[in-house]
């Protein structure tokens, strides 16, 4: 759950960064726009960590499918194997 609820987080960054557009707050919108490259950076090189928003809202829904079927106590397949 704590891996769902960090992808949700980070997903909230997309339409905060919008809001802050649409109120014409330029140097704070480009400052958040850089902050998840920032943090990431580290861990995976920058030209990764540009892709990193990309690459949590393609991850949300298999998180959710995931987490569903945990809920409901259905078996769960992850890399061929059924955990």
């Amino acid at each position: 759950m704590r891996i769902i609820l960090a992808a949700v987080v980070w997903a909230l960054w997309l339409p905060a960064l919008l809001w802050l557009l649409a109120g014409r707050h330029w140097t704070s919108a480009a400052a958040f726009f850089f902050a998840p490259v920032v943090l990431v950076a580290p861990w995976s090189g920058w030209a990764r960590a540009i892709l990193v928003p990309l690459g949590i809202y393609t991850l949300l829904p298999s998180l959710f499918r995931g987490a569903i079927r945990a809920l409901m106590n259905r078996p769960i397949k992850w890399k061929g194997r059924v955990i």
